[in-house]
């Protein structure tokens, strides 16, 4: 979910480390993964859920680029 526009040809490229969501998703393996950062821009948002294999993966980033609150999170029951 790490998303952001390529600074040439303004195209949403996904620059989120491959080598750790491969590490994640063959050792690992959890159930959930909570992480974030990546600020939304226009064009593209981080902030969501989404499930791949048996991992539900959920980006928690809550501003926006100046740094108001965005997005209010989730409530995971377990």
């Amino acid at each position: 979910m790490d998303i952001t526009h390529d600074i040439e040809s303004k195209e949403l490229v996904q620059v989120g480390c491959a080598a750790l969501r491969r590490h994640v998703e063959e050792r690992i393996k959890p159930k959930i993964l909570a992480f974030g950062h990546l600020h939304d821009e226009k064009g593209g948002s981080n902030y969501g859920m989404f499930t791949r294999g048996a991992t539900q993966y959920i980006n928690w980033s809550c501003c926006n680029l100046a740094a108001k609150l965005k997005n209010n999170g989730f409530v995971i029951e377990m």
